[in-house]
């Protein structure tokens, strides 16, 4: 048994000896682990150092790459605006190209007009030696009429009337040109019966040729068809008066102009035109003094009233009707109302014509 013992013995013991054995190679794989643990973890502490720093790195040129793309995204928009703008600029280009093309032919057009005005100006000039030669002639005439002029009694004033007449609305431009020649007509025998006689210029009256504005002279015949043209067509009657601008002598021709005014109802019939009280009672002196009184007021309202007289006034009244109001005043006896009323409808180029009542 002892021998049995001594044997598990030393089988327990070389068991032993193998497990020290493995238990030394397990403790040298434990330190070379242990050494190849503390390795990785340096180099693990390496790789996040570097890690770290490649992080910051990282956030550093991620800061930088958004500044880039700012400043390329701003950089974008003003190439945007620039080619915007650019475009703009061809566009201008175009029209200040087509602006000096287009001032290119006007030039060419005015360079034409140019030559064609100075042969203009130069046949102006030869017609303004001839108007300076028919001046010369007028003024020499005019002299001599003048002078003729101040032996010969006056016939009529300046601003005296030698015709007048009635344009109805909505004339034709023959029909006014008819009227027209007309009151010229008109004219030249009113001229004619005062002793106005034929001269160079005018036969007994009527107008005369004059310089227009652009220096052409502006006949009689275009005078006339531009007072017709200008009288066509209107919407209310007028009234034309035949006038003379200057002082007219016996045996020259009068110069006259043609003036057209509105020509409105100014009366209808009965319409009160003025009154005055005049006693019947009273001596003819005095009954005759409050009817020129009452011719006083009747001519100051008309005025007023916008009517239009002649050199001869605004009407007449008969002796006959002063002498018939004067007795039915007298026959009343006492103090009356004396009313002049107009008597029918009145323009005011119409003759004023009154009748009278007594209140």
């Amino acid at each position: 048994k002892l021998s049995h013992y001594d044997a598990r013995l030393t089988t327990a013991q070389a068991q032993v000896t193998s497990a020290e054995g493995k238990a030394a190679t397990a403790t040298a794989r434990a330190s070379q682990a242990v050494a190849r643990w503390q390795q990785v973890q340096l180099r693990y502490a390496q790789v996040n150092s570097q890690l770290i720093s490649t992080t910051k790195t990282l956030k550093t040129r991620k800061t930088d790459l958004d500044k880039l793309q700012a400043g390329y995204n701003n950089l974008y928009k003003e190439y945007q605006a620039n080619q915007t703008h650019s475009q703009q600029l061809d566009l201008e280009v175009g029209e200040k190209t087509k602006q000096i093309s287009d001032a290119k032919t006007s030039i060419s057009e005015l360079e034409g007009k140019r030559d064609s005005l100075q042969g203009d100006l130069d046949s102006i000039r030869t017609q303004l030696d001839a108007a300076a030669q028919e001046l010369a002639r007028i003024r020499s005439f005019a002299s001599d009429q003048i002078l003729q002029a101040r032996k010969q009694p006056l016939i009529y004033s300046m601003g005296a009337e030698l015709a007048r007449g009635r344009v109805p609305a909505h004339l034709s431009k023959n029909e006014a040109r008819a009227l027209v020649d007309s009151l010229l007509t008109a004219a030249q025998n009113a001229a004619r019966e005062r002793g106005a006689g034929v001269d160079d210029l005018i036969p007994y009256a009527g107008l005369v040729q004059y310089p227009g504005p652009n220096g052409q002279p502006v006949t009689v015949e275009a005078q006339k068809d531009m007072l017709a043209s200008r009288l066509a067509g209107g919407p209310d009657e007028r009234v034309m008066q035949v006038k003379a601008p200057f002082n007219v002598f016996k045996g020259e021709g009068a110069l006259v102009t043609l003036i057209d005014q509105p020509n409105p109802i100014v009366y209808q019939p009965g319409q009160l035109i003025a009154e005055v009280k005049i006693d019947g009672r009273e001596d003819k002196r005095k009954i005759l003094q409050g009817l020129d009184g009452l011719g006083v007021e009747m001519r100051n309202r008309a005025l007023a009233d916008k009517m239009i007289p002649t050199d001869a006034g605004l009407g007449s009244v008969t002796s006959e009707q002063i002498l018939d109001l004067y007795e039915r005043i007298k026959a009343e006896n006492r103090q009356v109302r004396v009313r002049a009323v107009a008597k029918q409808q009145t323009r005011a180029a119409d003759p004023l014509v009154v009748s009278f009542t007594l209140r």
